[in-house]
């Protein structure tokens, strides 16, 4: 599945999965195994067949989005 979308919503009531829900309905959970290093507002690029996500964080200064990291959700 392709999609780009934006984190909209934080939680980690059970202390030990912080779960981010994006725009399109969709959610990236990260633990201690995944620990995915991600903030409300980033935005997130994935292509289909691949397991690797791109994700694109705000700048305060210029207000554009600069890529940040990409994650392999394979690779763990």
């Amino acid at each position: 599945m392709k999609f780009n979308s934006l984190i909209v919503e934080r939680n980690n009531w059970q202390l030990r999965t912080t779960e981010f829900y994006m725009q399109n309905g969709l959610r990236i959970d990260s633990n201690a195994i995944y620990d995915f290093k991600l903030k409300l507002g980033d935005s997130i690029t994935k292509d289909a067949n691949s397991d690797l996500f791109k994700v694109y964080r705000k700048d305060t200064v210029d207000k554009k989005y600069h890529f940040l990291i990409e994650y392999d959700n394979d690779s763990h």
